[in-house]
């Protein structure tokens, strides 16, 4: 309710004020520089507070507000990430339209974190190339070709996006909703594709955004089979994506979203990391 999400807004402000007025006079967070070890235990209140106020500022769409505290917590430990703010900061981006930050994050990060493999960036960095391409004024072939890839490596956010968005898909072939297809895709990646679609579905439902989407998917669902990289996507879905790493785990469980939560296995309830 609207009253239970205004107390933890309030009670989350004064938890980050509280943090504040504790830190070391030369820990300037406004430094590119600032850094902050999670492992050790006394940090953890404040990764897990401006998580969690990102969340809470996220229901009241005060989009802004949460893009710029999911970049002050992912510069606080980008190589530890442990509460995998890459599985969020691009979806702020989007909703703020700072199409820029999500092509110039992916080409500086790319190589090092293989941003392009993550289920969400694979969808949100061609989306972010596609209105840059509305901007500039030029063809949408580069997006396109960047969504046909996303969509053959991970069909499971093409057909959720599909069935939320009640797309009806024109094809003789089917891959995007193909079972089979769909069990190549283990548990773990099952749950970053259903987190990715609880925060980014409304982006998909833009009127400039649906005929892009449903061309490309009935693109793939017809020439699947002749596409570079088929069976490599295959593979990767059932290799890579084995078990959650412990910074998903964190991040999924404070996340506490019911369909992706219900996915964690027994473990990440009995850890205290």
């Amino acid at each position: 309710s609207s009253g239970i999400n205004a107390e933890c807004i309030t009670a989350g402000s004064r938890a980050l004020f509280c943090l504040e007025k504790a830190f070391h006079p030369s820990f300037n967070v406004t430094s590119v520089n600032c850094r902050l070890d999670y492992n050790r235990r006394e940090n953890r209140a404040l990764f897990i507070s401006i998580f969690r106020q990102i969340l809470f500022v996220s229901l009241k769409s005060c989009w802004q507000t949460a893009f710029e505290l999911s970049k002050f917590l992912f510069n606080l430990a980008p190589e530890q990430d442990p509460l995998a703010c890459l599985l969020l900061i691009d979806t702020l981006a989007l909703k703020v339209e700072d199409y820029n930050f999500v092509l110039q994050f992916v080409d500086e990060f790319n190589h090092s974190l293989k941003l392009t493999l993550l289920p969400n960036f694979s969808y949100s960095f061609p989306l972010a190339k596609f209105y840059k391409e509305i901007v500039d004024g030029t063809s949408h072939e580069e997006s396109s070709n960047l969504l046909k890839k996303a969509i053959l490596n991970y069909p499971m956010i093409a057909q959720l996006i599909c069935e939320r968005c009640s797309f009806v898909i024109d094809s003789n072939l089917q891959y995007v909703m193909n079972e089979n297809v769909l069990k190549s895709h283990t548990r773990s990646l099952t749950q970053q594709c259903k987190l990715y679609l609880e925060r980014s579905i409304d982006l998909w439902k833009d009127t400039k955004v649906v005929h892009w989407f449903k061309q490309n998917v009935e693109y793939v669902n017809s020439n699947y089979l002749d596409m570079p990289g088929h069976q490599e996507s295959v593979n990767r879905r059932k290799s890579v994506f084995l078990s959650p790493p412990l910074n998903v785990m964190r991040h999924i469980f404070i996340s506490d979203i019911s369909s992706v939560s219900a996915l964690l296995p027994t473990t990440a309830f009995e850890s205290s990391q």
